[in-house]
């Protein structure tokens, strides 16, 4: 069995694979403690682990030691580099990319071969741009959904609803908001549905009609993307060209 695991800035997101490379268990977590109670629950038998983590190098040195010990299992991170898998690190300091990004990045153009944007839907909505020849151009970084309106909440004195509300207030509304609740997410997915329109339209200026666009993320299905191809696990298949299972794993 393989482990994977995606530590992203609010969910660990981990899946198990068997031998013919098939998920057959999956979750999600918030807390690292609650993550390794689900793991040992699992109560397989891991030959290797992977993972790419943003979270900080304590906690994510916590997890490593943790399935170290507990599974006799060889555990390798990815790392953003300046180049690999025939993708090139468009950042001047390369190691400042998000590892998650980055795996994304690697996978999207991998996927492709040809000039990509990226998008991922998380806590932040990220954004990157692949040319033809696996150049990565850079990319732009906004707040997510739940980050612009936990900041609303947090920083105004007269915007307030309860909470449990904003499950039900993911998809866009598409007229002016009637209450608090659907005047903050109508407002909110306007401000990133422009932001993912320019996105578009700087990959035209870009690259001309020709590139895909590959999204990643919970919150990617409540906008529209034109020819967008969805793929959940990006950054697991990313992960699995940076850290691929050698012979003796």
């Amino acid at each position: 069995m393989i482990l994977e695991l995606d530590c992203g800035n609010s969910l660990i997101k981990w899946r198990i694979l068997n031998s013919h490379d098939e998920v057959i268990v999956r979750g999600a977590n918030q807390q690292l403690q609650h993550l390794l109670t689900d793991i040992d629950n699992s109560q397989q038998n891991f030959r290797f682990c992977r993972l790419v983590s943003v979270r900080s190098e304590q906690e994510t040195s916590q997890l490593i030691n943790h399935l170290e010990t507990q599974y006799s299992v060889s555990v390798k991170q990815a790392l953003s580099c300046k180049e690999s898998c025939g993708v090139k690190n468009g950042y001047h300091d390369y190691t400042r990319l998000g590892t998650d990004r980055w795996a994304a990045i690697v996978a999207a153009y991998h996927q492709s071969q040809q000039a990509t944007l990226t998008l991922g839907f998380g806590t932040a909505i990220t954004c990157d741009f692949i040319d033809k020849h696996g150049q990565h151009l850079g990319g732009f970084i906004a707040p997510g959904l739940m980050l612009m309106r936990q900041q609303l909440l947090t920083n105004t004195n007269r915007i307030h609803y309860h909470e449990d509300l904003t499950k039900d207030l993911l998809a866009p509304v598409g007229r002016p908001g009637e209450s608090t609740e659907d005047a903050v997410n109508g407002g909110c997915h306007l401000m990133l549905q422009g932001f993912i329109s320019q996105q578009l339209t700087l990959a035209n200026q870009y690259f001309g009609q020709h590139f895909n666009i590959y999204v990643a993320g919970g919150d990617a299905m409540y906008f529209d993307i034109p020819k967008a191809h969805h793929m959940p696990d990006l950054v697991f298949y990313g992960l699995s060209l940076l850290c691929p299972i050698m012979d003796n794993s």
